[in-house]
């Protein structure tokens, strides 16, 4: 029975409609939980096979709680510990950032890096980073499978690369000996003919102040030159990019003049 007076009969619509609101919102919330909990059920079922173990860590990343998976057995004790006691240095920082990204975004995420247990060297380790929140606060659970045989083979791989591009380079510049011989032989001779003209004007008294300073600028002209010919073969074995750029006709013929002029001279 519905009460008497219009003014009661609006109110209890009002309660029913707001009872209705906070069914549907929990009825949801449970659909949400039920998914997530078959998802995370299957994903377990999935990591008994392609995971060795899983942590996980809380918000201060102490790990409070070590899975046995693959590992079986083998499993290390890794509870009471921090994060930061079993990875390495150098990727306490990525994996922290990862960690907080998928928390925050409510998303799994992949990444790898180095996990050293006991006595045993740093090994790699491919982690999965499955995030979750409770009343005590929010959580992730990393499964980790150990990569360490693929990611030395692809280091190994990397190196053997490197080698050879860097062999292949050697080896062409071994045929380039002859030309760059001939680069830097130019600017040797014409400091070594500037030398020998200052030395035969002085001897005869002819060496003018106007001379001599334009002789010794073009002396460091062809230091210039040598230099930048040999950090040019530089940058070719260290696999730097190589740069070009735009020259006047005017400063080519400029540097072949500054090349040949001593012994032309009186020809």
């Amino acid at each position: 029975e519905f009460p008497a007076d219009d003014v009661s009969i609006e109110e209890f619509f009002d309660l029913l409609k707001l009872n209705s609101t906070i069914l549907l919102i929990n009825i949801l919330r449970v659909r949400r939980e039920s998914k997530r909990a078959k998802k995370l059920t299957k994903w377990r079922r999935i990591a008994d096979q392609a995971c060795d173990f899983a942590i996980t860590v809380n918000d201060q990343f102490d790990i409070e709680n070590t899975a046995a998976f693959g590992a079986g057995d083998d499993t290390p004790t890794l509870d009471g510990l921090r994060l930061t006691d079993i990875v390495v240095r150098t990727f306490h920082r990525d994996l922290v950032k990862q960690i907080n990204t998928a928390v925050e975004n409510s998303e799994v995420r992949t990444t790898d890096f180095q996990v050293s247990l006991g006595h045993e060297g740093p090994r790699w380790y491919l982690a999965r980073i499955e995030p979750s929140r409770s009343a005590n606060g929010c959580y992730a659970t990393l499964y980790l499978t150990d990569n360490n045989p693929d990611k030395l083979l692809e280091e190994e791989v990397r190196l053997l690369t490197d080698h050879l591009v860097k062999a292949s380079r050697l080896g062409l510049l071994g045929q380039m000996s002859t030309e760059v011989s001939h680069q830097l032989n130019q600017p040797l001779q014409a400091m070594l003919n500037y030398c020998n003209m200052m030395q035969r004007r002085i001897a005869r008294g002819t060496a003018t102040e106007e001379l001599s300073l334009n002789a010794l600028a073009n002396i460091e002209n062809a230091i210039e030159h040598s230099a930048s010919i040999i950090q040019r073969i530089r940058d070719f074995v260290k696999f730097r990019t190589l740069l070009t750029e735009e020259l006047t006709l005017q400063e080519l013929i400029d540097q072949a003049m500054m090349l040949v002029v001593p012994t032309a001279r009186g020809w």
